[in-house]
């Protein structure tokens, strides 16, 4: 699976405030706070975590606000070295006046971009109107750029940590605000998972197919620890293998288990051995679409499912990890309607 990041799918991303799916209170708080953002042009902290749309929230409170004719810059903090000031100059370069400079994980910053931040965030010295222009100042932010800031973690605990600098912290939490993982937002989860779904249909040319409700129930039913991003691409991959108007569990199941990932997402509730949430691709889901528990013989039919996929229908390596004899699990097959014959091994 790709890397995650923000920019969980530009082209389905919201590009105004009011397009964001924010049905559950955290996001709608955060919503919120942007609009009010956007009517400034003082710095912004950005926190949440990797894939949670970061960057895409900065993207929507810049083009909600006075600069949105001017350019959204992107600097990868981790990558930028000592040099940020440079980035800085004219705002970023000819035409770049005005600019709005996303920093990505800004608490990846050097101790030397931290200084030169400091710098560029203090406030200059003009001459002051009351005084005619004759030499005498007052205290005005630069207006060269306008500075978001995004973090997966939260800068105070970098503070705290000796990391990142006291002052800049201040500078920059003016508006501080908090993008909430996919898991605290379920309310939110079929919204984004339809428009994701429509606009990569629209993307690939076809017509873009409904998500079954069982594969809803899997949908919601995940923790997503890759956030919107992952839920992106786990549906791209979806999309690819379904072949009609529907996107069912399966379609779901496959996309998951080519994930790449060690752990891809599992049954939301569930806790491993290192307090996380539980990721093993299984494909069902503990909650149904309403967010009920499933029935017990609908999560064991899952599972059954699963192992056959996982051990190849090796029929005693599956009965052995379920803790059930052969006749059992040949029984439980039959139930299913599924060919215990051809699963034989």
């Amino acid at each position: 699976m790709p890397r995650t990041s923000d920019a969980f799918d530009d082209h389905a991303a919201p590009q105004q405030l009011g397009d964001f799916p924010a049905r559950s209170p955290a996001m709608a708080r955060a919503v919120g706070l942007a609009r009010r953002a956007a009517r400034t042009a003082m710095p912004l902290l950005i926190e949440g975590e990797p894939g949670s749309g970061k960057e895409t929230l900065a993207r929507a409170v810049h083009a909600a606000g006075e600069r949105r004719a001017r350019a959204f810059v992107c600097v990868d903090c981790a990558r930028c070295g000592d040099k940020l000031a440079d980035r800085f100059a004219d705002g970023g370069g000819p035409g770049r006046g005005g600019a709005t400079f996303y920093l990505a994980e800004a608490g990846q910053l050097s101790a030397a971009a931290q200084l030169q931040l400091v710098g560029l965030l203090e406030p200059r010295a003009a001459p002051s109107p009351a005084a005619g222009g004759r030499g005498a100042a007052s205290r005005q932010p630069s207006p060269a750029v306008r500075l978001i800031a995004a973090t997966s973690r939260p800068l105070i605990d970098l503070v705290r940590d000796g990391r990142f600098r006291e002052d800049l912290y201040y500078r920059l939490a003016v508006t501080p605000i908090t993008v909430p993982p996919l898991r605290e937002r379920r309310e939110d989860l079929m919204e984004i998972a339809g428009a994701l779904v429509a606009s990569l249909a629209d993307d690939a040319g076809c017509p873009a197919p409904r998500i079954g409700e069982d594969a809803a129930a899997w949908l919601t039913g995940h923790a997503w620890p890759g956030n919107v991003a992952q839920l992106a691409w786990i549906l791209r991959q979806a999309l690819s293998r379904c072949a009609g108007d529907l996107i069912t569990t399966a379609h779901l199941i496959e996309a998951a288990a080519t994930s790449g990932r060690d752990r891809a997402p599992g049954p939301a509730g569930t806790v491993d051995d290192d307090g996380g949430a539980d990721a093993s691709p299984d494909g069902f889901a503990l909650l149904n679409a309403h967010g009920d528990v499933r029935r017990l013989a609908d999560i064991e039919a899952g599972v059954i499912r699963f192992a056959l996929k996982h051990y190849d229908g090796h029929m005693s390596e599956i009965s052995r990890r379920l803790g059930i004899g052969r006749s059992t699990l040949y029984r439980k097959l039959r139930d299913l309607g599924l060919d215990a014959d051809a699963a034989v091994r």
